[in-house]
């Protein structure tokens, strides 16, 4: 006689991939937080570097300024 519950073969296979891949995520969002954490100290601590991070990431821009936004064929934004 063979049983199935919700502890059998399929079950735990399916979970431990699921868990890689939660593990695999975090490493990555882990990763992207450093990055982050390290770009927000460098901008902070200089006023000139925190306008051009505005006004690229942003688009922020001074008054009577201009903004033209270069697009690929896609229509997405070309980034330099």
């Amino acid at each position: 006689m063979f049983v199935l519950d919700s502890n059998d073969v399929t079950v735990q296979f399916r979970l431990w991939n699921e868990l890689r891949q939660l593990e695999n995520e975090k490493t990555y969002y882990q990763q992207k937080t450093k990055e982050l954490e390290k770009e927000r100290r460098m901008v902070i601590g200089n006023p000139s570097l925190l306008e051009k991070y505005a006004r690229e990431k942003y688009l922020m821009k001074k008054p009577k300024e201009d903004i033209f936004v270069i697009v690929d064929e896609n229509n997405q934004p070309i980034e330099h």
